[in-house]
């Protein structure tokens, strides 16, 4: 016979689940925003400004439920990481189809085509113009992006000349951008990070084949005399070059020991060499970047970390990884 159960208990917890259900729903309801809906038939240009704005800002920024964090995160550049396997270099893919979106933020991707859709919608009529390059809408978002991007200096590095290389110039030295609009203001420095980003992607890949020996001089002299607190693993190698510093590694290394250009601004010396790749005037000043005792530094600790992360060399008293997190940051 099955046991006897207190059947009013039983009904009265069901009551107060469902009573703190109820209550839990309608505080939800009470904090979800609300729009006045207009009455059926209503015309877009019949509804109140501040709705018809926010009507704009949700058809315009995929983003625009993120807070201002995220939405900052998706604008940035951010250094390269290592992939948990790292392939000879007969394996690895090319870095053309690896890099074949030249590694532009995609936030900035989404900018840019929000931007496109408002000067489109600015043809239509005068009312939308005003509305879709209204200060409302472009305030925020430029304040987000602008602090991502250091503007850096208003000339180029010796021996460049500015008109020359002007295209790389930060609009913000512009004399005409205090007076600007915020909508032509994002416009412009979206344009100019892309522009950044594809050139900077271009110039690495010109110089890869060269730092790739470069590279693995710093780590043959990591690996035949290890730095104190560093010793070998058990892992082997027979060349640096086909399995080590590869053209993909490579790449990365040079992508991370210049990226704080897009932090500090884009005429940091070594960081403008390599978006102008194409300018007869590179090679010299890179080489001189180069021969800099900071940088030269800074490049021969970024090989011998990727001999850490790429589990040939390992930090004294440490387990040997498996996948050791690159140590030099932005």
């Amino acid at each position: 016979m099955p046991p006897r159960t207190n059947a009013k208990k039983v009904k009265a917890r069901a009551k107060a689940k469902a009573k703190a259900k109820a209550k839990v729903q309608a505080e939800a309801d009470e904090n979800k925003p609300t729009f006045d809906v207009p009455e059926k038939g209503t015309s877009f240009d019949a509804l109140p400004e501040e709705l018809q704005l926010k009507i704009l800002r949700l058809a315009l920024f995929e983003d625009a439920d993120e807070d201002k964090s995220t939405r900052a995160k998706a604008l940035s550049v951010e250094r390269l990481k290592r992939p948990a396997v790292v392939p000879n270099r007969c394996e690895e893919e090319e870095l053309n189809l690896v890099y074949q979106e030249h590694n532009v933020p995609e936030g900035i991707t989404r900018a840019l085509t929000a931007v496109a859709a408002a000067a489109r919608l600015a043809t239509v009529s005068k009312g939308l113009r005003t509305l879709a390059t209204d200060e409302r809408l472009w305030a925020e978002p430029l304040e987000t992006l602008a602090p991502l991007y250091g503007a850096g200096k208003k000339e180029p590095p010796h021996p460049f000349n500015a008109w020359e290389t002007n295209k790389h110039i930060d609009p913000r030295h512009s004399d005409a951008w205090p007076s600007m609009p915020s909508f032509q203001k994002y416009e412009k420095l979206l344009s100019h990070v892309r522009r950044l980003c594809v050139d900077y992607v271009k110039g690495i890949k010109c110089w890869t084949d060269v730092y790739s020996c470069d590279c693995t001089d710093h780590a043959r002299n990591a690996w035949e005399s290890p730095l104190p607190g560093y010793v070998r693993t058990g892992k082997r190698f027979d060349n640096y070059w086909e399995e080590i510093f590869t053209d993909n590694v490579t790449f990365r290394v040079l992508y991370n020991l210049f990226g704080t250009g897009f932090r500090d601004g884009p005429t940091e010396p070594g960081f403008w060499a390599l978006i102008n790749y194409m300018k007869r005037d590179s090679t010299c000043l890179l080489d001189r970047v180069m021969e800099d005792d900071d940088i030269e530094l800074k490049f021969a600790e970024m090989c011998r970390d990727e001999l850490v992360g790429q589990g040939y060399l390992r930090r004294a008293g440490a387990p040997e990884p498996d996948e050791t997190p690159f140590l030099s940051k932005w």
